[in-house]
């Protein structure tokens, strides 16, 4: 027996488009989903002053990219500057699927292409009786957070997140799948930080760690560059538009501390 489930998300004047797929093969399940809010909006903001301050941010639903980012800060002086900034389209999500006489076998082709992209720019300074900060910035599986205390707090952050389009094969039997999922996304981040008690930086994705806490009074930069991409090539001689799939995961890391 096959169950499927599938909702489809219609296409409405400034409202969310995707879908979510969820299938059961007899007792092998499985789930995709991809969705985004199909719009343009754009954000500048800038604030200095001396008191008590807090802040918060949370975008997401764009395609996998997003970020979060909390402050509160005690009573002291702090300027902050912020640009924000989202494009998001779509243009198509197609779905071919079939099930064969005995119901045992499923098989499954998605091409998707909701062009999507997200960007931030912050710049932070603070200096006071205590400030918190937390940022987390998201493109698909991959995510990036920053932690900071101190009474002595600078950063700027630079962030873009892209999504493009995306291919996916799956073949389901009981007890097996084997799946595919190729996809043309990307995400940059770039931060420059001081803080006089505590800096945190991660990064969590599905095949990467990294975890780093500096206690004390520390002056951090550091990059991270992570891509997705594939390309459909034609095979020589061959008179099809596409044959072949490449798909390559480039991902690149630099840091650079100095402590005090």
């Amino acid at each position: 027996m096959i169950l499927i489930i599938f909702v489809l998300y219609p296409h409405t004047s400034s409202s969310r488009v995707g879908y979510s797929l969820n299938v059961d093969v007899n007792g092998t399940t499985w789930s995709r989903s991809q969705s985004t809010n199909v719009l343009s909006f754009q954000s500048d903001s800038d604030v200095s002053g001396k008191g008590n301050c807090s802040k918060y941010t949370n975008i997401h639903g764009f395609a996998g990219n997003g970020l979060k980012d909390n402050i509160y800060a005690k009573d002291g002086s702090i300027t902050n500057s912020n640009k924000i900034s989202i494009k998001s389209i779509d243009r198509w999500i197609h779905i071919e699927q079939s099930v064969d006489n005995n119901s045992n076998h499923y098989l499954a082709e998605i091409n998707e292409s909701l062009p999507t992209i997200v960007t931030s720019k912050e710049e932070l300074y603070y200096k006071g009786k205590g400030m918190y900060s937390s940022g987390v910035y998201l493109s698909g599986s991959d995510a990036i957070s920053l932690n900071y205390q101190g009474t002595l707090v600078s950063k700027s952050i630079n962030f873009g997140g892209f999504y493009s389009n995306a291919n996916i094969l799956v073949d389901i039997t009981p007890g097996q799948i084997l799946a595919s999922d190729l996809t043309n996304k990307s995400m940059a981040l770039s931060v420059s930080s001081m803080s006089d008690k505590l800096s945190g930086i991660s990064y969590n994705s599905d095949d990467i760690e990294l975890d780093q806490t500096y206690r004390g009074f520390y002056k951090i930069d550091t990059k991270f560059v992570s891509r997705s991409q594939f390309n459909l090539d034609q095979l020589e001689g061959s008179e099809l538009p596409c044959c072949q799939l490449k798909q390559t995961y480039p991902f690149n890391y630099t840091s650079k501390m100095d402590a005090t």
